[in-house]
């Protein structure tokens, strides 16, 4: 990561910096702390245009955070009912959830109001599973492939619109990085990507574990799969993956790279050859 960017922080050099021996996770400090300080960082930095990655981690388990002190009611920010207080892990899960949301919410304000030409992106590595909210009052049916499986896929700036990203209802992860090209990068600007840009129309994304369509998703190698319109997890879909080729190859290349780093150069090196 060091090689890739100009600067790297991660939490325990904040935690450092700040003197910080509480409010610290197995995976990282507290959201608003880790954010309060990119943002500082952001504002002293003078070099412009800038790119960030930040990668944020409190919404993750075993969701131990102190939720109350935090300002987390769920009887009275989420109205739920008395069943779904009464579960051990589900307000857990719901506080925690609505603790980073509020955390990420107000960095990406306060960088819009210093910086409103700005570009946000916001994903996650992965779908989440909180087989506790099925059935109960919350939450009346089963989780849908979707909502397991797909991770949200946000992309904001002033002048963006649904027609900037094609209408596309799908979208990957490695669509991202073309697309940031295409919106930001200069006119005639060339780039080599293995994946399309999201503002040109995606019929398909593929995963090593799992496949959309602009109608389905499913898994790779399964028997069925799940219409995008679906209301519950038990509205099934019969029939054989359809990009299991793909999944195949994915988990392939991304063995074979992890194996031999020294492939993962620039491009004009290749193009020397």
């Amino acid at each position: 990561m060091k090689k890739l960017f100009r600067k790297c922080w991660e939490h325990i050099g904040i935690r450092i910096e700040l003197s910080i021996t509480l409010l610290m996770r197995w995976v990282g400090i507290y959201d608003h702390i880790f954010l309060e300080k990119a943002a500082e960082l952001i504002k002293k930095d003078n070099h412009l245009p800038q790119f960030h990655f930040i990668y944020t981690t409190s919404n993750h388990g075993p969701y131990k955070m102190p939720l109350r002190k935090l300002g987390f009611e769920a009887e009275k920010i989420m109205k739920v009912q008395q069943d779904v207080l009464d579960e051990k892990i589900i307000p857990k899960v719901l506080g925690t959830y609505w603790y980073s949301d509020r955390a990420i919410n107000h960095f990406i304000d306060e960088m819009k109001s210093i910086y409103p030409d700005s570009l946000f992106i916001v994903t996650g590595d992965h779908g989440s599973q909180c087989s506790e909210l099925q059935h109960t009052s919350f939450m009346k049916r089963e989780y849908t492939f979707r909502e397991l499986h797909s991770p949200i896929l946000m992309f904001h700036h002033r002048e963006l619109t649904k027609d900037s990203l094609a209408n596309n209802p799908i979208g990957g992860h490695m669509n991202i990085l073309p697309t940031i090209f295409e919106l930001i990068a200069p006119k005639g600007f060339q780039y080599y990507s293995l994946f399309d840009s999201l503002t040109e129309p995606v019929d398909y994304c593929v995963t090593p574990y799992h496949w959309a369509t602009r109608e389905a998703i499913g898994a790779c190698n399964a028997t069925y799969y799940q219409l995008l319109s679906a209301k519950a997890g038990s509205d099934i879909q019969q029939g054989t993956a359809p990009y299991d080729d793909l999944c195949a190859a994915e988990k392939s290349l991304t063995a074979y790279l992890l194996q031999h780093p020294n492939l993962l150069r620039p491009v004009q090196k290749w193009l020397k050859k």
